[in-house]
């Protein structure tokens, strides 16, 4: 049994998919809000896709990890109903699907 998407998109596609589907939720779906939720995705996202790469840029492993920082204080703060002042959603800003998207796109160039 396959997956269908798979028969009908080119593999070229496919592979580049995950990275453009975050660039396209951060273009359409946070032009006027971030969510705390998509932020975490966004860190998990990154942490393992790129796992087992070995060599990463300094500004790359400075990026994913402030990113888990502000993932997992964006998924605490969610789950216990906390609110976070402006200035987080300001910083977090960073950390939008479009951005990780491009940095996703970026990884499948090493």
């Amino acid at each position: 049994m396959n997956i269908w998407l798979n028969n009908i998109i080119p593999l070229q596609l496919i592979e580049v998919l995950p990275a453009i589907t975050l660039i396209v939720i951060g273009l359409i779906v946070e032009k006027r809000y971030l969510s705390r939720i998509s932020i975490f995705s966004n860190a998990v996202a990154l942490t393992t896709f790129f796992y087992n790469f070995t060599n990463l840029p300094n500004w790359l492993i400075l990026y994913i990890n402030a990113l888990s920082i502000v993932g997992i204080l964006a998924l605490v703060s969610y789950a216990l109903r906390i609110s976070l002042p402006q200035q987080f959603y300001l910083i977090a800003g960073i950390f939008s699907s479009g951005i990780s998207g491009m940095v996703l796109l970026w990884g499948l160039n090493l």
